[in-house]
């Protein structure tokens, strides 16, 4: 089981109040992976990822992997954009 840090709903809707969300809908451990605690979120109808990286004592780890998600997001949000442009071409012609 990967998720080694436990959060209750009420946890994680107390971390929340810092934070422009209105609503958690849901929290649900991932229990794939070997390293790091992973949960499914639901906030305002949205999903999301929450990553809870254990054991990194050096801080140039986690900004390698917080500029590596940053850097996949862009990725994914070029590719999203591509796609939409694609489906108006398509709709126009």
């Amino acid at each position: 089981m990967a998720v080694f840090t436990h959060i209750t709903k009420e946890d994680l809707k107390d971390f929340l109040k810092n934070y422009s969300f209105n609503n958690l809908d849901f929290i649900k451990g991932i229990n794939e992976g070997i390293q790091n605690t992973n949960y499914k979120v639901g906030i305002d109808s949205n999903d999301y990822i929450l990553t809870i990286y254990e054991n990194i004592t050096d801080t140039s780890d986690i900004n390698f992997f917080l500029e590596l998600m940053i850097h996949y997001h862009q990725i994914i949000s070029n590719a999203q954009h591509q796609l939409r442009i694609l489906k108006i071409n398509q709709l126009v012609e």
